[in-house]
């Protein structure tokens, strides 16, 4: 139970700093953290894996936002 809370902690976590300081980033998650699927039980891997895409697509959007610091637009 105690891996199943810190990585719901996580989650929530970053979703907020995703909200906060990537308002641009959030708006594409595309969820509502208050809907559970009833057709099936959620486990901890489900949990693992979306914490896991979060941090993927957070970090690939940094990335992203680095290399167009270089260009004039985006200054």
């Amino acid at each position: 139970m105690k891996a199943l809370e810190s990585t719901l902690k996580e989650i929530l976590e970053l979703t907020t700093k995703i909200e906060y300081e990537y308002p641009e980033l959030y708006r594409f998650l595309d969820e509502n953290p208050q809907v559970i699927p009833k057709h099936r039980t959620i486990e901890q891997d489900d949990f693992n894996e979306y914490l896991k895409g979060l941090k993927d697509l957070l970090d690939r959007y940094v990335m992203s936002k680095g290399k167009l610091r270089g260009l004039e637009w985006e200054k």
